[in-house]
């Protein structure tokens, strides 16, 4: 009666946001922009796939359910990299929008 839940590595993390939020802050970012900043959001804590495959599969009430584990995939990262350390963002007058620093590199014209 289902299952199994595949997995691509026990120790994968995402992160998650609510369609509404995220659009919400798409609408923000949009009015503060001046042209050409990189806007980056605050997701909140990551969240291990294989703990909300546990959890999912509690909640569904149904007993033996197994969770396959089936490799990563070819580019796939365990850990998603979000710019959003202090030092890589400017603060902007909204909690959860930083603007992100690009760095210039010199380039020389032909």
């Amino acid at each position: 009666m289902g299952g199994p839940i595949t997995v691509t590595h026990p120790d994968i993390i995402r992160f998650f946001m609510l369609i509404p939020e995220a659009c919400k802050l798409v609408l923000e970012a949009g009015t503060m922009g001046k042209g050409g900043e990189i806007f980056v959001f605050d997701m909140g804590k990551p969240v291990r796939i294989a703990d909300l495959a546990k959890r999912m599969i509690a909640l569904s009430g149904v007993d033996g359910i197994d969770i396959k584990y089936v490799g990563l995939r070819d580019g796939e990262k365990l850990f998603e990299e979000v710019l959003n350390d202090k030092e890589a963002t400017i603060p902007t007058h909204h909690p959860k929008i930083m603007v992100a620093k690009v760095r210039e590199y010199p380039y020389e014209l032909a």
